[in-house]
């Protein structure tokens, strides 16, 4: 594996680690209201469709970083195959 390669491995792994942590803490965001009025008995169910549509929501984000790091990736194979030769 050349040096270049080895760049490039290590730039998508951050990428992949920091998409995956801001996951998370988009994740821990959402619920902390929910967490909070879900305590309070009548607003059981309305509380249950806001949570479902926050997670619905954060998981399609997820997909359009997910699109767009794998279109990330292939620029730069591209760019780095022109560099090679």
């Amino acid at each position: 594996m050349s040096a270049l390669d080895s760049i490039k491995e290590l730039v998508q792994s951050a990428i992949d680690q920091g998409a995956s942590t801001v996951e998370q803490v988009q994740k821990k965001i959402s619920e902390m209201p929910t967490e909070i009025l879900d305590k309070v008995g009548p607003l059981e169910e309305t509380v249950q469709n806001a949570k479902e549509i926050g997670q619905k929501t954060i998981g399609n984000v997820q997909e359009k970083i997910q699109e767009l790091q794998q279109q990330a990736s292939e620029v730069a194979e591209e760019l780095l195959s022109k560099i090679k030769k």
